[in-house]
């Protein structure tokens, strides 16, 4: 019940100049996690920047991937649906230069309002947690299934693959106060709620060769 990739700085520290490549992961809660927080509130917060991430293979299943482990995860004491990838920074600080490629994440999906939901016209209600210990699952039930990501400047995916086995009635991709983001061959598929992308306070979208659900009506929101 942990992340594949998990890169956070929450006490001052710095993470520069990282790359991570060649991860296949299975029965995993969660596949990207990368969090720059502040739990010392009487100091300045850390670096999160120039990271590459690469040749990666997610399965994410339903239900609890730990079960009969001997130190189980943190698990939520709400409902919640499947909680996506994230990049998460924080208000002025945002996490820098993320570069996605070559990756494939596979959800079980299966997302549904009437367990949990987050509305579109809330993103900038969900809470900060600066403070908090790092954990994909720190903030709950997000509003996106496959990527989440907030305060971040400068992403890129290329080559990137979001699959659900089930249907999920939230978008694939949500980005709040996001700052460069460019999409190069990435695929949302071959279901997704609607939206399929939602971009709030973002600004600097590029997208190149974006392969959506068929039948999606809805495929990007600002």
């Amino acid at each position: 019940f942990r992340s594949a990739v998990a890169l956070e700085s929450v006490d001052g520290g710095a993470l520069d100049d990282v790359v991570v490549e060649h991860v296949h992961a299975t029965n995993t809660g969660n596949a990207i996690c990368l969090r720059l927080g502040q739990r010392n509130t009487n100091a300045p917060p850390g670096i999160v920047r120039n990271v590459v991430i690469r040749d990666l293979q997610v399965e994410v299943p339903a239900g609890k991937p730990d079960v009969g482990y001997e130190i189980p995860g943190p698990e939520l004491k709400v409902p919640h649906n499947l909680i996506p990838a994230s990049i998460t920074g924080l208000p002025g600080h945002p996490v820098q230069g993320v570069v996605l490629e070559n990756i494939e994440i596979i959800y079980a999906g299966g997302g549904t309002p009437q367990r949990a939901r987050v509305s579109l016209d809330a993103l900038q209600h969900l809470p900060e947690k600066a403070e908090h210990y790092p954990e994909f699952s720190m903030f709950g039930e997000l509003p996106a299934w496959g990527f989440y990501l907030r305060h971040v400047k400068d992403v890129s995916f290329n080559n990137v693959r979001l699959t659900l086995k089930e249907t999920d009635f939230r978008p694939a991709l949500v980005c709040d106060d996001v700052d460069g983001l460019y999409l190069n061959e990435v695929t949302f598929g071959p279901s997704s709620g609607e939206p399929v992308i939602v971009l709030y306070d973002s600004q600097g979208a590029r997208f190149q060769n974006i392969h959506y659900p068929a039948g999606s009506r809805e495929k990007i929101r600002l």
